[in-house]
């Protein structure tokens, strides 16, 4: 039997490959293999997709062009918008989340993005 870490390294190994298997959303296709630099890519291609001072109203409508849906579920500001992609089979489910502030002017003041694996 592994060690805790290296299952757990496994495991998210394991979840990342079978993410290629799930279609990802065209902001989120062809990350890296490795679960943290995927989640570091998919948060630096939302901030260049989407630049502070961009239309959120823009960002909106191109997050639902490719299949997001609004999300309350992580969001304990209410300032903060919440966009999420899911997908997943079993064992395993995957996340594609956007997080933006906008201004009073509906401009994005900031914008962060996540992606998350989990297998059974």
């Amino acid at each position: 039997m592994l060690p805790r870490t290296p299952r757990l390294l496994a495991a998210l190994g394991l979840a990342v490959s079978l993410g290629a298997c799930v279609s990802a959303p065209p902001v989120a296709r062809n990350l890296p293999d490795d679960i943290r630099q995927a989640d570091r890519e998919f948060d630096r291609r939302l901030r260049v997709r989407f630049p502070v001072g961009s239309p959120s109203g823009e960002m909106i409508r191109a997050l639902t062009a490719e299949g997001f849906e609004p999300s309350h579920a992580r969001n304990s500001d209410p300032s903060t918008h919440v966009y999420q992609y899911e997908r997943g089979t079993f064992p395993c489910s995957f996340s594609w989340n956007v997080f933006w502030t906008s201004d009073n002017a509906d401009r994005v003041t900031d914008v962060s993005g996540t992606y998350d694996a989990i297998c059974l």
